[in-house]
């Protein structure tokens, strides 16, 4: 089983790394989608973190996490 993060990244008002963390993102996002709503989430200043606002798009990708389940009930 494999789960999808939308992994999206800013640099604040002193040029420190923030990232933030999508759950369930569309499969079918395109490049434009996303850097159109990365440059909405900064217009909007609704975010801000302990160094200041964040200011500017740095970076974006998808993360895949997968699960193997394991029987630990099952004998061997």
């Amino acid at each position: 089983m494999e789960n999808r993060k939308l992994k999206l990244g800013f640099k604040d008002d002193f040029n420190k790394s923030k990232t933030i963390s999508v759950d369930y993102p569309k499969v079918d996002l395109n490049n434009q989608e996303i850097r159109t709503a990365m440059d909405k989430i900064i217009e909007s200043k609704v975010i801000e973190t302990k160094d200041g606002k964040i200011s500017k798009v740095d970076k974006a990708y998808i993360e895949r996490v997968s699960r193997d389940e394991i029987n630990v009930n099952e004998i061997i």
